[in-house]
């Protein structure tokens, strides 16, 4: 039988992998930096090689909003990965026939109310749901010495500061966070790019993340740093598989759709998308077993 501290131990270089990756999806961060694993019901002795583990990716603001809102699955038997975005204006029932923005799932219903909404829109239950919140971002990519973002729009970022061009993008980090937030330039509801955005930012950290992985001593330094805060209910076995599937993904074999739909106002005149569920089961039903999108991201 394994150890499961030595588990635990092992997954102390690969938390870093995660912790970015979360960071990265968060809003505008004011609070000590916290990072929260919960293992939903759904997850059934989650192990690498039996499949696709999802999980639900939050940023979450001071207000308790997750205006980043990504479902990430992992295939570890192929290096696939596959990303589905939820704009944060996304109108869904969250619960009992109530509906409101996707972004107050977590602050109404936790960690189980947030992979409700997501499964009723997808038909995938996550195994896990991660939530950040904290200014630790901008210390973890200047850590890696930045990252580099392909962006496929040319923009200025919402605070004036950057002008992101077409193609790849060196970004310090705050040059990352600027990218990370801006969605005022972007056509139509603005929320579909930034979440698309929030998907180059994902493979690109990972991308930095993996090139430093031959570097003695520098995720396990980072590690220490990440685990400040760190709250879960998985067992140390499990952290250690999940991450290390992570750390397997094959950035070429990466995909990422944003599901959109259609503009709205709901009874008080605020923004609303009402999402294509047409669109989001079919990527849903072809991204469970494999984490790949057969048909792209084309609504029907």
């Amino acid at each position: 039988m394994s150890n499961p501290w030595r588990a635990l131990r092992t997954a102390l270089r690969l938390l870093p992998v995660v912790a970015a990756l979360a960071v990265a999806v968060s809003g505008s961060g004011v609070r000590p930096a916290t990072l929260t694993l919960t293992e939903l019901e759904t997850a059934e002795g989650y192990d690498v090689g039996a499949g696709v583990v999802w999980v639900l990716v939050l940023g979450e603001d001071e207000a308790h909003d997750t205006d980043a809102i990504q479902l990430l699955g992992i295939d570890a038997r192929t290096g696939a990965a596959a990303g589905i975005g939820f704009p944060r204006d996304s109108w869904v029932d969250l619960e009992d026939g109530r509906m409101g923005k996707i972004n107050q799932a977590y602050k109404e219903g936790g960690a189980e109310l947030a992979g409700s909404v997501v499964r009723d829109l997808v038909g995938i239950p996550a195994d896990y749901v991660l939530v950040t919140a904290g200014e630790g971002f901008v210390a973890m990519v200047d850590a890696l010495g930045g990252v580099t973002v392909d962006s496929p729009l040319a923009f200025p970022t919402d605070d004036g500061r950057l002008r992101i061009h077409r193609g790849p993008n060196v970004l310090t980090g705050e040059e990352a966070l600027s990218f990370a937030q801006s969605r005022r330039a972007f056509p139509g509801p603005g929320d579909l790019v930034r979440s698309s955005n929030h998907q180059a930012l994902l493979l690109g950290l990972l991308v930095q993340l993996q090139r430093q992985d031959d570097d003695r001593g520098f995720l396990e330094a980072t590690a220490l740093a990440g685990l400040d805060g760190l709250e879960t209910d998985a067992s140390p076995a499990d952290l250690y598989r999940l991450l290390n599937a992570l750390t397997g993904v094959d950035p070429a074999k990466v995909q990422g759709c944003v599901l959109g739909g259609t503009e709205d106002v709901d009874a008080f005149g605020n923004q609303i998308i009402r999402p294509d569920r047409r669109l989001a089961q079919r990527l849903g039903r072809e991204s469970v077993d494999d984490a790949t999108f057969e048909s792209g991201c084309t609504p029907d």
